[in-house]
Formats: C-alpha cells, structure tokens, sequence
C-alpha cells in the first residue's frame, strides 16, 4: 500500500491556511447568477416576472451593476448589446444597466432603463462613493416612481440606503389599514335595560 494519496494529518493545535481561489468563487458563484430571477419595475412597485407577484419595493444588497447599450431588432426579441466602459453611445443603441439583488439571500435580477440608470443610479453610487462607501457595502432600497414626459408616462427606481452591512435592517413600518374614527352618538341608558 503507498501512502502518496493519503491526505496528511494535521498535528493537534497547529493551525493551517486554507484558501479558495477566486476562480473557483467566481464559477461557483455563476451557478447562482444563472438561476437568479428577474423583477419588473412597474407602476407603484415591482413584479416578479415569472410569478407576477406584486412588491411595493425591494430591500436588498446591490451585489453586481453591469452596465450596456442596448439596440433593439425589428422582431424585438433578439437585442444586440455592448458593454459599457465609458464610451458614447454608438447610433441607434440606448444605455441601460441590470442589477444583481441579493435579497433575503436569493439573488434576482433588475433592468434599469436610460432615465434610472443615469439620473437615478448614478446620483446613488456617487453620493455612496463621498462616504466612502461602496453599492455592495449597504442594504437599499429600492422604490417605483411614475413619471409623466412628453414622451408619455414610465416608471422609475429610486435609490435610497437602509443601513451598512451588519447593521440590522431598518425596514419601514407596515402600513396600517384606515380605522374609521367617526364619533358615534352614545346610547341613553334607559331604567327598562339592566345592561345599560
């Protein structure tokens, strides 16, 4: 028996380092990328896209930005993409922007449209940068916004942080269903009711 594929033994109170190669995290983590589903911005909120499931807003973490221009085909299924690093846009192409979520730890994908991406996203990743800080770096929050243009009407995100990584989650309050506090007459106690 050789003894060449046996793993060797640690001696006892000795520590060893072990480190998994970004490569390796990186492919594992596709696997995640790959089976993430897609939300919808929509008029007040947002949609699952498979589910149709209604979320007023989204409380996450901004784990991945991959920025592109977009030109859409005539059979509008097939849209023509290039990566964004700076550059113009190229004639016919318009820039949009896909998030990574992480939320409640599932990974879910958002598109951003133009106006979001750069009025709206941008304006949040600068203001993070001035304190030092970092998209993956702080639970947002993320809101639908309708706007109306002479283009017609569309909704847009609105970015704002909740709080850094670690912190507890600072949700907001439930909204609490309308009480009808009308004051009401009070009944007369009359000598004939033994309950009154």
């Amino acid at each position: 028996m050789t003894t060449e594929n046996i793993p060797a033994t640690i001696p006892q109170n000795e520590t060893v380092e072990l480190s998994i190669s970004q490569e390796k995290i990186d492919l594992i983590s596709a696997l995640a990328e790959a089976d993430k589903k897609w939300i919808k911005l929509i008029e007040g909120g947002f949609s699952l896209a498979k589910d149709e499931k209604f979320l007023p807003e989204l409380v996450g973490v901004i784990r991945q930005m991959r920025p592109y221009y977009v030109r859409w085909s005539t059979d509008n299924k097939t849209p023509e993409k290039i990566e964004y690093s700076g550059q113009p846009a190229p004639e016919g192409f318009d820039l949009r922007c896909d998030l990574t979520l992480e939320i409640d730890g599932a990974l879910y994908g958002l598109s951003l449209a133009k106006s979001s991406t750069k009025h709206h996203l941008a304006a949040y990743t600068n203001a993070l940068k001035k304190n030092g800080l970092k998209p993956d770096q702080v639970v947002t929050r993320i809101r639908s916004k309708s706007i109306t243009t002479s283009n017609g009407k569309f909704s847009i995100a609105i970015f704002e942080p909740v709080s850094g990584i670690g912190a507890p989650i600072q949700k907001p309050e439930p909204i609490k269903p309308v009480v009808d506090v009308t004051p009401r007459p009070q009944q007369q106690a009359t000598a004939s009711n033994p309950w009154a």
